[in-house]
């Protein structure tokens, strides 16, 4: 199974479910702005701009000013339920927000598609979901970092808060239709 090929409505429904959970619990105020900018991420896994979701907000109804679409990428990038990709200045949703972790991601420069490879699922796990063949140089790049050189470098830089990798080129779907 590729990426692609996973169960995108049980993504969807886990993700909203928790973050239903933690503000039913009280952490956090669900506003509908809140929600929708969350729905609008899920809806595929590709990276979106801000201005994209600005744009998408002002057609809901919801208010299209700038400051109201960071403040809520802002609020879901701080619980972990979106990241920014950084070589696109983007936003994706994250598939597991309920762990505590720090993403690899493959990020196709054709289609914006992000394939999340969370370095706490297995090995196994992570190539039987990407959408193309996760080369044994990004394999090794990633497993280093985060498993090696990362603890061994850390001590000497001072604090790590946060590690993202970002590893570009161009997913199975779209190399099928380059080729064409």
């Amino acid at each position: 199974m590729n990426y692609l090929e996973h169960n995108h409505d049980e993504c969807v429904n886990h993700v909203l479910s928790v973050a239903k959970s933690r503000a039913a619990s009280g952490k956090f105020k669900l506003t509908p702005t809140r929600l929708k900018v969350l729905e609008m991420l899920l809806e595929e896994h590709v990276a979106v701009g801000a201005y994209d979701l600005l744009d998408r907000l002002g057609t809901e109804g919801l208010g299209a000013h700038p400051p109201i679409i960071y403040r809520a990428l802002e609020f879901w990038q701080g619980l972990g339920f979106v990241h920014k990709i950084e070589c696109l200045s983007a936003y994706a949703a994250c598939p597991h927000p309920d762990i505590n972790h720090n993403p690899a991601f493959m990020i196709c420069l054709h289609c914006r598609l992000v394939a999340e490879i969370n370095p706490m699922i297995s090995k196994q796990n992570a190539t039987q979901h990407a959408t193309w063949n996760i080369n044994n140089n990004v394999r090794t790049a990633i497993e280093a970092v985060h498993s090696y050189q990362l603890p061994v470098m850390a001590p000497a830089f001072g604090q790590v808060d946060e590690i993202q990798l970002e590893a570009t080129g161009t997913c199975l779907s779209c190399q099928s239709k380059l080729q064409q």
